[in-house]
């Protein structure tokens, strides 16, 4: 299988987000954006961190400005891997032909072991240094594709400007300018270019590329014909970032 969950990460809305201990040792949501406004506080949330002990985002920032991508070895604890599985199949079961799952609200009980991930300072340090502050979570898609899916995604680049009104201009685009949104990708499956995990392609995240496609939503296959296309594998419980102009696409559960 390929199971997986997406999700994408902004900054600078106005809207507040954080979280709220009420001393009695749980951490509450005090106001986490949706996409589409801020939703209030829902179950509360044990404080015991979501990821891995050895989590560490050292590194990360620069193979993003340097890659355009960068995979965390060590990112989810053991139970929240298990978490994260039973809310996916809670929400969405590709073995019922369910591929996709793009309206999540962080307000949802199945959403929220997805939203703990997100409270852990070290990678909220990591989040708000890239993206700037206030730290917006965005949106939580849900991926899923079962043996023998066709589901495929070309060749494009995630430029924001659909959700977030977020403007990329050819200079800021080769300047690297920060901040700018990522995606934060966390694998609930092994996933690999045999069952439909992504590809990336190294250092072309300073072009727009998306528009030398007469769709401007796409990125054509000859302007990437020269380069080295790198497997974006992982490890059930591994994540990866990328920036929002890495060119990747998805592939077929073969």
């Amino acid at each position: 299988s390929g199971s997986q969950g997406g999700g994408a990460m902004a900054g600078g809305d106005s809207r507040e987000c954080g979280v709220d201990d009420g001393g009695d040792g749980l951490v509450r949501p005090r106001g986490v954006a949706d996409g589409l406004g801020c939703v209030g506080a829902g179950p509360a949330i044990p404080a015991v961190s979501a990821l891995a002990p050895e989590f560490d985002a050292a590194g990360a920032s620069e193979a993003l400005a340097f890659d355009g991508f960068h995979v965390f070895p060590a990112f989810l604890a053991p139970p929240q891997l298990e978490a994260l599985r039973a809310a996916f199949d809670a929400r969405l079961d590709p073995g019922a032909g369910g591929e996709l799952d793009l309206g999540c609200r962080w307000s949802d009980e199945t959403a929220w072991p997805f939203l703990q991930v997100l409270l852990d300072e070290r990678l909220l340090d990591f989040l708000a240094a890239t993206c700037g502050l206030p730290l917006v979570a965005l949106r939580l898609e849900l991926f899923g594709k079962a043996p023998g899916s066709a589901s495929a995604i070309p060749w494009h680049q995630d430029t924001y400007t659909t959700h977030t009104g977020f403007a990329w201009t050819p200079d800021a685009a080769a300047e690297g300018r920060r901040p700018h949104p990522v995606t934060l990708w966390v694998a609930l499956d092994d996933v690999s270019r045999e069952n439909g995990g992504m590809e990336m392609v190294r250092g072309r995240h300073r072009e727009l590329l998306n528009h030398l496609h007469p769709s401007r939503a796409a990125v054509p296959e000859d302007a990437l014909s020269h380069d080295e296309v790198v497997e974006y594998g992982m490890v059930a419980g591994q994540a990866g970032v990328h920036h929002p102009l890495a060119p990747h696409r998805s592939l077929p559960n073969a």
